[in-house]
């Protein structure tokens, strides 16, 4: 019979949780106990994770949390609250969010073993992403276990800790089937504080968007705080002029339109993972990212100066694989088993 320690996930955010969902199910399948923690950063209500556990939300001014300090005080507040609950278990944190951190902070104090998914990503600059790049850098130090996406990744943690089994998020893009097919609209999604905050890169992004709709259709997936500052700086009008304007949609309909259009510009960072597999021409609206990978492989051009129409003259992707291929989940159960399981 197999002996496992319960695997507790903590967690704070959407994104994280479509990529823990793969290891959950193949823990599953195993008939392996797990539990899942959440630091509210995000409601996460929609994944209805069985042996769930949503933590207290910390009281105070809203605003207080909106700075990157409101943020981490958040995080570590609900994680320290973890520590009892953490004990004797197997602590799994994923991404470079500050509940990425904070999780790993409560399982080192709490003395279990912790396991980073998604180790080793970095741009080189703590500022570029900011605190994305601290928390990744954090998780890391305080990790046992190191699950990389990629190759490149592996190699900025100890090779002996250190596990390449691909990007969960390609599972859970694989096991949804989607009919992909070469739309004729483009998908826009900007939401980066240090973009959506600078007058300047914002009047570029019009001015792009623009370009796109000349040609193309344009769905603009447009976040409460960057419609904001459009409507600050004066640039929403024309925003919404030339785009169809739509919310932020919830993951199965957002990987629909995905599968579904022509190309996306976007900055956010693990975008570059469903674009590779999906052959979606991607520009990263940044100027450092830390999955270079999509770039190396042409399946994305990184720069707020690149342009869309251009790249897809010359688009050709290379290797529509280079975050794995589907079996991130089962490879991480797997070595979860061998380094901590046991036969009774």
């Amino acid at each position: 019979m197999l002996r496992l320690k319960t695997v507790a996930f903590v967690l704070g955010t959407r994104a994280e949780a479509i990529k823990i969902i793969p290891i959950v199910k193949a823990l599953e399948r195993r008939k392996l106990a797990y539990v899942v923690f959440s630091t509210g950063q995000h409601d996460l209500s929609e994944f209805r994770f069985k042996n769930f556990t949503q933590l207290e939300t910390p009281r105070g001014k809203t605003g207080a949390f909106n700075s990157v300090l409101g943020g981490v005080l958040f995080a570590f507040k609900n994680c320290l609250a973890l520590v009892p609950h953490l004990r004797g278990t197997i602590a799994v944190v994923q991404g470079d969010t500050m509940s990425t951190a904070a999780g790993a902070v409560a399982g080192r104090l709490a003395g279990c073993s912790v396991c980073h998914v998604e180790s080793g990503l970095r741009t080189g600059d703590f500022l570029q992403p900011f605190p994305e790049e601290a928390s990744r850098i954090i998780a890391d130090a305080l990790s046992q276990v190191h699950f990389a996406p990629t190759e490149k990744a592996a190699r900025n943690t100890p090779a002996a800790t250190t596990f390449v089994v691909g990007n969960t998020v390609v599972d859970a893009v694989r096991s949804r089937r989607l009919r992909v097919r070469n739309g004729k609209f483009v998908i826009v999604s900007i939401h980066r504080q240090e973009n959506i905050r600078r007058e300047a890169v914002m009047r570029q992004l019009v001015s792009q968007v623009e370009e796109i709709a000349s040609r193309y259709p344009v769905l603009f997936i447009l976040p409460a705080n960057t419609r904001r500052q459009l409507e600050k700086f004066g640039l929403l009008a024309r925003v919404l002029a030339c785009a169809t304007i739509s919310p932020v949609l919830p993951y199965p309909a957002f990987l629909a339109k995905l599968a579904a259009c022509r190309a996306v510009l976007s900055d956010s960072g693990g975008l570059a993972e469903e674009c590779s597999f999906l052959g979606k021409p991607l520009v990263i609206f940044r100027e450092k990212t830390e999955r270079m990978e999509a770039v190396e492989g042409g399946n994305a051009v990184l720069g707020v100066g690149a342009r869309l129409l251009p790249f897809l003259k010359r688009f050709k992707p290379r290797n529509r694989l280079v975050f794995g291929d589907g079996t991130a989940g089962e490879k991480i159960a797997c070595v979860l088993v061998e380094k901590f399981g046991g036969r009774v």
